[in-house]
């Protein structure tokens, strides 16, 4: 947790944000009044316990003057806090000034501050539960809750996985996840930080169908990128598609009881694509910002968003190998399977084909000097009007990348089918590229260059 909270434990969420504004817009000795305070956030009807509160963790100190006129002494304040000046370094001002001066309640703006100083350098908040969170704010877990929905509606903020709850499964040989320690594993939500100017540019990738989706439907009703994974294992009726052979490709050696994915309950695969298209996210950014080299999403960073505080150097002898393995394996394919869709629709570019030096050198060309790419991929149910598309399950892409000008243009009629997608039915540049020509390209150049 950021120093700022872990040096206000046990404040109020008021007092918390009065002090992140006197940090950011005060010097030490300067001398304020009670309007000075209410000026930088503190409500009339807190101002007795924000004072209080300050005075306990040393941030101000009251003096009283004297009245020329007959009466109580008047009081001021002075600001004095230690940390003031390290506090300013920290504090990244910019981020936090964007909700300065919006009507919001302090509950949202304060949450808004613990997600920005604990943000990691993609701008992800992890391994808080809403408990958490309400615990470091000073705030009820109903406030922090509405508080979220609030910055989510603003696009301050996105839900990247949403949490659940993974029971604990023993097989036959009484394996067990790792480090559990109880009967419940708790998994908390995961949020990434919208930078400004982010979202601009909203692209599309169909996707090719993971399985046999009616006859998936009428047996489980999952609609889960890793809860095909159930049926790849244990099926020989599901249809053959390029991820589905790739992923058999990149695991054909892989021996272990996948009887931990057959008992899980629908909301656990639902997780498990979170954590899919966060390692998705994390591989497409670092690629677009300037990778020297194909670096695959490891095992390790797919176990431990996973299963996270599981120690992975016992993963091994725990059910959650094999299915950090296969998550690994799968984003690696879908990460692949976005650029080249991109890089198969340049205009004016020569065609990558098989050489690993011109996908590279592809990538970096969207890298320019002091521009930062943002990319947040998401799993959507959408129907496309666009020929030989099958599947109503497809990648949408948010970045601040203009691809408009650099690619054949390819925009097709799209409906969105989830009701909380928040997307409207429209027009959208679509990536959807010959898979068999896809396939060629990463067994033949990818596999071999990670080799």
């Amino acid at each position: 947790m950021s120093e700022l909270f872990n040096l206000t434990t046990g404040i109020s969420a008021y007092s918390k944000w009065v002090l992140i504004r006197l940090i950011t817009k005060k010097n030490i000795g300067d001398e304020l009044s009670k309007p000075d305070l209410i000026e930088l956030g503190c409500p009339y009807n807190k101002f007795k316990k924000v004072i209080e509160e300050l005075q306990e963790i040393n941030a101000i100190l009251t003096r009283k003057t004297e009245n020329s006129k007959k009466g109580r002494p008047a009081e001021s304040y002075i600001f004095i806090y230690d940390e003031h000046t390290e506090m300013t370094k920290l504090l990244p001002s910019k981020e936090l000034i964007r909700i300065k001066d919006e009507e919001l309640r302090v509950p949202v703006k304060i949450v808004w501050c613990f997600f920005v100083l604990n943000q990691d350098e993609l701008g992800y908040v992890v391994n808080f539960t809403l408990s958490n969170i309400a615990k470091a704010c000073g705030l009820k877990d109903a406030e922090v809750k509405t508080a979220i929905s609030q910055l989510i509606d603003l696009k301050f903020i996105q839900k990247a996985i949403k949490g659940c709850t993974l029971k604990k499964v023993e097989d036959k040989n009484k394996r067990n996840v790792v480090g559990t320690g109880c009967n419940n594993l708790k998994r908390s939500s995961c949020y990434k930080i919208i930078g400004n100017n982010q979202n601009n540019f909203i692209y599309l990738f169909t996707v090719p169908s993971l399985t046999n989706l009616e006859s998936y439907a009428n047996r489980k009703k999952i609609y889960n990128f890793s809860g095909a994974l159930i049926d790849f294992f244990f099926s020989e009726k599901i249809r053959e598609n390029v991820f589905l052979r790739l992923l058999r490709f990149e695991v054909d050696s892989l021996k272990h009881d996948f009887n931990f994915l057959c008992q899980q309950p629908k909301e656990v695969f639902s997780y498990f694509d979170g954590v899919l298209l966060k390692l998705v996210s994390m591989g497409l950014s670092y690629l677009l910002n300037g990778g020297t080299k194909i670096k695959p999403v490891s095992q390790e960073d797919a176990f431990n968003h996973i299963f996270s505080p599981a120690d992975y150097e016992l993963s091994a002898a725990n059910l959650g190998y094999g299915t950090s393995c296969l998550i690994k394996n799968l984003a690696n394919i879908h990460i692949h399977y976005i650029l080249y869709s991109i890089f198969h629709s340049l205009k004016d570019t020569p065609k990558v084909g098989e050489d690993i030096e011109k996908y590279l050198s592809s990538i970096h060309s969207f890298k320019n000097k002091g521009f930062y790419i943002n990319t947040f991929i998401k799993n959507t149910h959408s129907k496309v009007k666009f020929s030989d598309v099958t599947s109503i399950n497809n990648l949408i892409l948010f970045t601040n990348l203009d691809l408009s000008e650099k690619v054949n243009s390819n925009d097709r009629t799209v409906k969105f089918m989830d009701s909380k997608s928040q997307l409207n039915n429209g027009n959208y540049n679509i990536f959807h590229i010959d898979l068999k020509v896809f396939e060629a390209f990463y067994k033949n150049t990818l596999t071999s260059e990670q080799n």
